[in-house]
C-alpha cells in the first residue's frame, strides 16, 4: 500500500439507508458482506471498525466500493464524514481489510438478492433515473423477490407497464431461477397515486 492520499467519494445509493463510498484504489475484489459485528471481528479488521459506527447494520465491500448500510436513525452526512475516515486511517495504514481464507459465503437468498441488485443499478434504475425513479430490492425469500418503486415511479400511471414490461423482463431474462418478482410499491403514497381510490 502507497502512502500517497487515498480519496474516497460518497454516493448516495437507490436502495433506502444504503451509502456507496468509491475508493480511489481496489479494496477487495470479490463482493463479500457482512450483516453481523460479531463475525466480522473475526474475518474483518475493516469491517468491524465500521460497524463500531452508530447506526451501521451492513458492510460490503466490491471492487472500489464500500457500502454501508445504516438503521436510519442518523444523518448520512454524520455517518458519511466517519465512514470515510475510517476507510481511509484503515487503508493508509496498510491494514488487511479482510483475512485471507476468511470471507464469509454468501447465502443463497444473499447471492440472488445481490444478483437483482446489480441488474437494477446497472440496467434499470439508470433507465428510469431521469424520471426521478429508482427500483429496489425490500426481500428474498427462497427464490423469490419483492422489489418497490420509488421517487417519480411510485404512484405514477406508468408503473404497471414499466414493472411487468421493463423490470420483470429484464430480472427474469438476466436471471432466470428467479421465481415470483413482488411489486411491494404502496402506489397509494406516491405524488401520483394510480392506486388511489376514488372519492
Amino acid at each position: 500500500m502507497t502512502n500517497d492520499e487515498i480519496r474516497i467519494q460518497a454516493q448516495p445509493d437507490t436502495i433506502p439507508n444504503r451509502f456507496r463510498f468509491l475508493v480511489d484504489r481496489e479494496v477487495w475484489p470479490q463482493h463479500v458482506v457482512f450483516v453481523d459485528a460479531a463475525a466480522a471481528s473475526d474475518a474483518s479488521p475493516l469491517a468491524a471498525k465500521l460497524f463500531e459506527i452508530d447506526g451501521v447494520t451492513r458492510v460490503e465491500f466490491d471492487g472500489r466500493f464500500v457500502k454501508i448500510t445504516q438503521n436510519g436513525e442518523f444523518e448520512w452526512m454524520m455517518i458519511a464524514k466517519q465512514v470515510g475516515a475510517t476507510i481511509r486511517a484503515h487503508m493508509q495504514a496498510g491494514e488487511p481489510v479482510v483475512h485471507e481464507g476468511r470471507a464469509p459465503e454468501l447465502p443463497a437468498e444473499e447471492a440472488l438478492r445481490l444478483k437483482v441488485e446489480k441488474i437494477l443499478d446497472q440496467e434499470i434504475n439508470p433507465q428510469i433515473a431521469a424520471h426521478g425513479g429508482y427500483v429496489n430490492v425490500v426481500d428474498v425469500q427462497g427464490k423469490d423477490i419483492w422489489v418497490r418503486m420509488g421517487g417519480g415511479c411510485q404512484g405514477c400511471g406508468s408503473a404497471a407497464a414499466t414493472m411487468t414490461q421493463g423490470v420483470e423482463r429484464l430480472i427474469r431474462d438476466a436471471i432466470p431461477e428467479v421465481e415470483r418478482i413482488v411489486d411491494a410499491t404502496d402506489h397509494q403514497a406516491g405524488t401520483n397515486p394510480y392506486y388511489a381510490p376514488s372519492n
